[in-house]
């Protein structure tokens, strides 16, 4: 996976943050002075969440992941682009509409930051699962699979193999659903060729005898 997707989401959740308390003591104590560091805070924040959208898109796109991970980093570009675009508003609204609106808007804008970091916090959780828990972008669940994708197509001579279903886990070694159900279709099949050549034997031993 590229390191610099998660290296930017981690200073966008930190500019947003920041951007945030400074607008909580501007609010509480009438300073110029936090209002000017809310001001760049929250322009930081949307250069940093754009750059953070960007960069995993293109990792979305160019990254190995199961069915499953993809689902999951599916729902966390979506969000991530959605609170890129709230971020955005922020960042106008205090540049460009703060003193054409009334005083009141101030307070709104906090509740709304304050939306967007839960927001952005619920994104960076999927991303967490997609990695951590389904190996999406991971380069040695990536090898792992390959690798054992090509054992089974050798074990079993196949050309290819069925895709995984979603009752199918891939947690602890990927196609091992897979492979289980190969396995045990091989013993059932052995199994009956065994029965069979078990219950020609008696008639060719009569004929023999005959």
């Amino acid at each position: 996976m590229n390191l610099l997707h998660p290296a930017i989401a981690y200073f966008a959740v930190a500019l947003l943050v920041l951007a945030m308390i400074s607008e909580a003591l501007k609010l509480t104590t009438g300073r110029r002075f936090w209002a000017l560091v809310a001001k760049y805070h929250i322009a930081a924040a949307a250069v940093t969440t754009f750059l953070a959208a960007l960069t995993g898109l293109v990792d979305y796109n160019s990254s190995w992941m199961s069915e499953d991970g993809r689902s999951v980093l599916k729902a966390h570009l979506a969000l991530g682009i959605f609170v890129f675009v709230v971020v955005l508003l922020m960042a106008n609204y205090r540049y460009l509409l703060q003193k054409s609106l009334p005083p009141k808007f101030n307070l709104m804008y906090l509740v709304i930051g304050g939306l967007a970091l839960g927001l952005m916090f619920g994104t960076a959780s999927l991303g967490k699962v997609g990695v951590f828990r389904f190996g999406s972008g991971v380069n040695a669940a990536m090898l792992n699979f390959n690798q054992t994708e090509e054992y089974l197509k050798k074990l079993y001579s196949l050309d290819s193999l069925p895709p995984p279903g979603r009752e199918d886990s891939l947690l602890a070694l990927p196609l091992k659903p897979i492979e289980d159900t190969l396995a045990a279709n091989y013993d059932t099949l052995a199994t009956e060729a065994a029965a069979s050549e078990n219950a020609e034997l008696p008639s060719e031993s009569a004929t023999d005898h005959h």
